[in-house]
């Protein structure tokens, strides 16, 4: 079948645009998910991040409440230690709820250290507790000991459990923010390439031609062709 000159470059520009106009529409598709995926960021992830920091501060606290009630103050007022065992109250219960906040969004992974953290903690609230009652009914050894031993230690446990559980999340938070820049970087280089090159193409006209060949289209489809075969076969 013959076709004419007409019909060959007719067709030879509806499979360029077309190629053109996809790659455009893909990239700006993949353009709006990264776009998604930094708002996603930015909602759930670093406020997860910012909620177990939260955390670790409340739950160090704990023990300086505790702390205080051993210490006591000369001639403090009436309602010091009352208003310290209330503050204690609030900081227990800021613990639990923001690891109910945190469970919302977490992975599995880091639920699973929360369990765990959650255990730990009602065990070392129940220690601190008994460390006020050994305090209070005037058994001040017994509430040092215990304070400076067993609460100790199980502060600690869960301070390094919590660090665990704020690194982890916070390194996967970096690797993300690595991999979606990386790939916006791409598709906007992209998009700023195949805009050049279309742009030039009206610009510049070469008077020579190589044979079969017009040096501009046979830029253009090489470059949409190697966008296509990146998008498909490159990992995401």
């Amino acid at each position: 079948m013959n076709l004419s000159i007409k019909a060959k470059l007719g067709a030879t520009f509806t499979l360029v645009f077309a190629l053109f106009a996809f790659t455009i529409w893909s990239s700006i598709r993949e353009l709006n998910t990264r776009n998604s995926d930094y708002e996603l960021l930015v909602e759930h992830d670093i406020p997860e991040l910012l909620l177990i920091e939260s955390l670790v501060a409340s739950s160090l606290e704990v023990r300086t409440k505790v702390a205080e009630i051993l210490i006591g103050l000369p001639n403090a007022p009436a309602n010091h230690i009352p208003d310290l065992l209330e503050r204690l109250e609030m900081l227990e219960a800021n613990v639990n709820g923001l690891i109910e906040k945190i469970r919302e969004t977490a992975s599995p992974e880091t639920i699973e250290k929360l369990d765990e953290f959650e255990l730990q903690s009602a065990a070392a609230y129940s220690m601190a507790e008994q460390i006020i009652k050994s305090e209070m009914s005037g058994d001040g050894d017994s509430a040092n000991r215990n304070f400076h031993s067993a609460h100790r230690e199980m502060t600690e446990n869960l301070r390094v459990l919590l660090l665990e559980v704020h690194d982890s999340v916070h390194d996967a938070l970096v690797v993300r923010v690595e991999t979606e820049t990386q790939d916006f970087y791409w598709e906007r280089n992209k998009l700023l390439v195949l805009s050049a090159i279309a742009i030039l193409g009206q610009l510049y006209h070469a008077e020579r031609r190589l044979p079969l060949i017009e040096p501009d289209a046979f830029l253009m489809l090489l470059v949409l062709l190697g966008g296509l075969l990146l998008v498909y076969y490159l990992p995401s």
